[in-house]
C-alpha cells in the first residue's frame, strides 16, 4: 500500500480522485498567474493539489473551523501557506473585493439554492473571463425512490444538469463522472470519520444512527441511482 497516497486521501472530501482534479487543472490552464476561490473548501485539499502542481494562488472558505485549522496546518507543513489562504467563515456571508480566475463550489447539494443559486454565487467572484468548477450528484435514472429524494433533495440527470448550465450561459468544457471505486472511497472515508467520533463519544446514539443511515442510503439507493460529476464550465462569449 502507498501509505503517503492513503494519507492524502483523508483530506480530500470529494468523490473525484486527486489525479482527475489535477487533470482538471491542466484543462483550466492553471499556472502561477491564476487565482482560485474554493467555497466550502473542506481541508483545502483541491487548492493544495493545484498549488503543488501549478503554483496557483488561492483562497478557501468553509464554515467548519476543524477543517480550516487542520487544512492550514497541512499547508504549512507542505510550505504552501504563502500560496493558499484558508478562512473559517459562512460562505453565504463571505465578501471580498478580489476577482478570481476560477471559482469553485463542490458537493453541497441544494444548500445554496440548487444549481441556479450556486452559479449566481460563483459569478459574483470571477473576472469577466473567469471559469467555474462545480461538482454535483446526479441521477443515473430518470426517477429516484422517494427515500433518496428526501435524503438528497432535488436531483437532476446528467442531461438536465447540462441544460441548467447552458441556460445560464455556461458550457461544459471538461467533466469527470465518478466510478463505484470513487463512491466507495468517499463513503468509507465518511464512515471512518464517524466511527472515530463514536469511539470518542460512545453514548452519542444520534451519531450511531447517522452511521447506520449513511450506509443504508448508499447500499440500498445511492450506489444504484446516483452518480457524481465534476464539471469545468466556461462561457463562449
Amino acid at each position: 500500500m502507498d501509505l503517503e497516497f492513503y494519507d492524502e486521501n483523508k483530506y480530500l472530501i470529494s468523490m473525484t480522485p486527486a489525479d482527475k482534479i489535477i487533470e482538471a487543472g491542466t484543462v483550466l490552464g492553471l499556472n502561477d498567474k491564476c487565482s482560485v476561490l474554493d467555497l466550502c473548501c473542506g481541508y483545502g485539499e483541491m487548492l493544495k493539489l493545484w498549488a503543488e502542481n501549478f503554483n496557483i494562488k488561492g483562497v478557501g472558505v468553509d464554515r467548519c473551523t476543524e477543517y480550516i485549522n487542520t487544512g492550514n496546518r497541512h499547508l504549512h507543513d507542505a510550505q504552501l501557506n504563502n500560496n493558499i489562504t484558508l478562512i473559517a467563515e459562512e460562505v453565504q456571508t463571505y465578501i471580498t473585493d478580489e476577482k478570481f480566475d476560477i471559482a469553485c463550489l463542490c458537493g453541497v447539494g441544494d444548500l445554496f439554492g440548487g444549481i441556479d443559486g450556486h452559479i449566481s454565487m460563483l459569478e459574483r467572484f470571477i473576472k469577466p473571463t473567469g471559469k467555474l468548477v462545480i461538482a454535483e450528484c446526479f441521477l443515473n435514472k430518470e426517477s429516484a425512490p422517494k427515500e433518496l429524494r428526501e435524503f438528497e433533495g432535488e436531483l437532476y440527470t446528467l442531461y438536465e444538469l447540462y441544460r441548467l448550465f447552458s441556460e445560464r450561459g455556461w458550457y461544459v468544457s471538461w467533466l469527470s463522472t465518478g466510478t463505484n471505486a470513487d463512491w466507495e472511497r468517499y463513503i468509507s472515508w465518511e464512515a471512518r470519520r464517524t466511527i472515530e467520533k463514536i469511539r470518542k463519544s460512545p453514548d452519542d446514539k444520534r451519531m450511531l444512527e447517522w452511521l447506520d443511515k449513511w450506509y443504508h442510503m448508499y447500499f440500498k439507493y445511492r450506489r444504484e441511482y446516483e452518480g457524481w460529476g465534476f464539471f469545468v464550465l466556461e462561457r463562449i462569449w
